[in-house]
């Protein structure tokens, strides 16, 4: 009783075997389950044993898991489903807006209880610098997760050669701020709560300290450019002293670059300190990569978003954390460029393991 009574602790709302791993019958007293690359079998099982794991593939909430049988061999199947993590909530709260129902399912498989997740997410505040290539497609890509806080800062003006690969614009836009018609998108998109814009170039380091201070966020996802060389620690500058969290990302001509996450003051300063120092190697040059396609911005916007959510979910520690990750785009790699401090170990998974009954 125990063991149940823990379940249903921890899983409060109902049990059900994951949806993603595949229970083979190899005979009428042997199954397989299918975890990934892992696998277990059950051997010895009876009939009834059988109607039980049927039970489970459906879901049992947890009135109905009391009301199941109490035998030794329920309650051992169960904690070998358990100690192997098959097992996900279901019959757990719904979130207020129903399009996002496949994530709160999503979700499921990562925590006990996704509603506190999407609650996270719907109360999270973020600044995008920069929204043009990346920015836009990270702010929509944010806003259909459920983002609703968002503050959007880029004095550009939406011209023909955007069209290509700044998803949110449209011919009808030209001429226009981006920051107005992407948070006018954004209120399409999904349900905004706010959207402040800000349709000004950061041209001095004083006015990103400013921008910050002025709009109190719980995250930073620079997609800015300009001025090269200066930007990026007058970014980071700004975030050590106003303690934000900060997260880089860019577009090359055949890479992109992913990070880094920086979250304490001194991982800031150590990338001010590097920035600021190839900023001089620059000479001055003004130059920035203006060839630029739709495939190329939306792999990295798409990354730089995912890292977002993760960021504050927690469903797994975000790859850019402390470091900067360089894709190429041509063979779908990635490469550990520079770490600017030590990021967390994950468990590995259980090894593969046999149960008899």
């Amino acid at each position: 009783m125990m063991i149940l009574n823990s379940l249903i602790l921890k899983y409060q709302t109902g049990i059900q075997i994951r949806e993603d791993i595949p229970v083979i019958r190899i005979s009428d007293n042997e199954a397989s389950f299918q975890k990934g690359t892992h696998s277990f079998n059950l051997r010895k099982l009876r009939s009834n044993d059988w109607k039980i794991i049927h039970l489970l593939q459906e879901g049992l909430s947890t009135v109905e898991l009391q009301k199941t049988s109490q035998s030794s061999r329920f309650i051992h199947m169960l904690s070998v489903f358990e100690e192997r993590g098959i097992l996900k909530s279901c019959h757990y709260e719904k979130w207020e807006d129903p399009s996002l129902d496949r994530q709160m399912d999503w979700f499921s498989y990562f925590n006990h209880h996704p509603a506190s997740l999407q609650k996270k997410i719907s109360s999270f505040k973020l600044l995008i610098l920069g929204c043009g290539g990346t920015g836009s497609i990270a702010a929509t890509h944010l806003a259909r997760a459920g983002f609703s806080h968002f503050v959007l800062v880029d004095g550009a003006k939406i011209d023909t050669p955007d069209l290509n690969r700044q998803i949110p614009y449209e011919r009808s836009n030209l001429g226009q701020n981006k920051t107005d018609v992407l948070k006018n998108y954004l209120y399409r998109q999904g349900k905004i709560s706010s959207c402040i814009t800000v349709n000004t170039w950061l041209e001095h380091e004083f006015q990103v300290k400013n921008v910050i201070e002025n709009n109190p966020v719980n995250l930073v996802l620079n997609c800015a450019d300009k001025p090269i060389g200066k930007i990026l620690p007058w970014v980071a500058k700004a975030c050590a002293e106003t303690n934000v969290p900060v997260l880089f990302g860019g577009v090359g001509l055949e890479q992109g670059t992913i990070g880094p996450l920086l979250t304490t003051k001194d991982a800031k300063l150590n990338f001010v300190q590097a920035m600021e120092k190839a900023g001089e190697k620059i000479n001055g040059s003004n130059q920035v990569l203006n060839a630029s396609t739709v495939f190329t911005n939306s792999l990295i916007a798409t990354h730089l978003a995912f890292e977002v959510f993760r960021f504050i979910t927690k469903i797994s520690e975000p790859i850019t954390l402390n470091q900067t990750v360089n894709i190429d785009f041509f063979s779908n790699t990635t490469t550990l460029r520079r770490k600017w401090g030590e990021s967390s170990a994950y468990p590995q998974p259980p090894s593969p393991l046999s149960e008899s009954f």
